[in-house]
């Protein structure tokens, strides 16, 4: 599809040089500024051997604007029908953009999730204005990572070559504002996420993440551990803004400057002081012993040696690959990797995908069982990856 230069493109997954969208049967368009005006949309449909009907309907409003049958590409015109609203388009079959020259890797990665645009700008709003903990993140995620499709870490793109077998769930553990949940779902929308997450104080954030998930994705506001407790977890806090995803168990910490520097780009001033700002975070032991899973991501601030005495029972039982934020605490490490004596440690390596045993300067280690999963599609796949 290719938006008229009149009409504002301000939503959905698109290539950087253009407007091209990739879809499915159904995809989104947000467009502004556009009252009275004429909307164009070229089409190019996947299927040609019989007439396919197109419907243009305006989301805000819950009414059809046109319904047309086409065999052949072309273009479709229809008047905006308010200054501000979200188009949804579908088809009979699979609609695909016409491209003058081949598509890159990237533009294919985008066919699948203009799909998954749920949200009106009403709504995406309304979530937005409830969020209170980390809402320059939580837009971020939304603008950024989400809207454009762009993992907020690379190593994410790992779980890309899982999207097509059945393998359970994925656990985030430490979930923050769901940009691990996000990133996953770029990656794979097949698998159901269960993310776990004890700052309770950030489940607008979540839900505003789910909302955009469409139930691919859901939370719970406690942590993973060995036992039920409770911890008191500390977050810098500048400006009226707390910034969650520098939180740490530990204080001292914080006497590491790089947090500081990470922080700065939503400072005002770059000089604000910055305070500690103390939360009572609930931990459980992971009581579901029918779980299993595969995928395991720990994000956790010091709390890995806990998270893994709360999953024993179910690594035990599915042998699930593990990643784990890096640290530059090797003593930590160390501990993670005597704790799993069957695991072997790997980092992934974006530009090959593959995972080897050379430092890829990647944020997380991937911890796979030498004996690999008790999932006969998923081990096929990781014997390709390990090199």
């Amino acid at each position: 599809m290719h938006l008229s230069d009149s009409i504002a493109f301000v939503s959905g997954w698109y290539a950087s040089e253009g407007t091209h969208i990739w879809c499915s049967k159904t995809g989104f368009i947000h467009i502004q500024s556009a009252l009275g005006q004429q909307v164009n949309v070229y089409v190019s449909l996947a299927r040609r051997d019989q007439p396919q009907r197109l419907r243009i309907i305006d989301v805000n409003h819950e009414t059809e604007l046109m319904s047309v049958a086409l065999q052949n590409d072309g273009n479709i015109s229809f008047l905006a029908p308010s200054n501000d609203f979200l188009c949804k388009i579908v088809a009979d079959d699979f609609i695909i953009p016409a491209f003058q020259n081949s598509p890159s890797n990237d533009m294919r990665k985008l066919a699948f999730s203009v799909a998954d645009v749920s949200l009106s700008p009403t709504e995406t709003t309304k979530l937005l204005q409830q969020i209170q903990l980390d809402k320059p993140q939580s837009e971020m995620l939304f603008n950024f990572y989400y809207d454009k499709q762009i993992y907020h870490e690379s190593d994410f793109k790992f779980y890309e070559n899982f999207s097509q077998i059945d393998a359970g769930v994925f656990l985030d553990i430490g979930a923050n504002i769901g940009q691990s949940a996000v990133s996953f779902a770029h990656a794979n929308g097949r698998m159901k996420i269960l993310s776990f997450e004890p700052n309770a104080t950030l489940a607008p954030n979540l839900t505003f993440c789910r909302a955009l998930l469409r139930g691919q994705m859901e939370f719970y506001l406690y942590g993973i551990g060995k036992n039920d407790q409770e911890h008191t977890f500390y977050v810098p806090k500048a400006e009226e803004s707390y910034f969650t995803q520098e939180g740490s168990f530990d204080p001292k910490e914080f006497a590491n400057a790089n947090w500081r520097k990470r922080i700065q780009p939503y400072l005002k001033n770059a000089e604000s002081p910055v305070e500690l700002a103390e939360f009572n975070f609930e931990i459980k032991k992971l009581s579901d012993k029918t779980l299993c899973t595969y995928f395991v991501k720990i994000d956790t601030q010091g709390k890995e040696l806990d998270v893994l005495d709360g999953l024993q029972s179910l690594i035990e039982r599915c042998r699930p690959v593990i990643m784990i934020e890096k640290s530059s605490d090797r003593q930590r490490m160390t501990a993670v990797s005597n704790k799993l004596p069957n695991y072997r440690l790997y980092y992934y390596h974006y530009a090959d995908n593959r995972l080897g045993q050379t430092d890829s300067c990647s944020p997380n280690y991937f911890l796979v069982p030498r004996k690999l999963t008790k999932n006969k599609a998923v081990n096929k796949l990781l014997k390709q990856l390990i090199a």
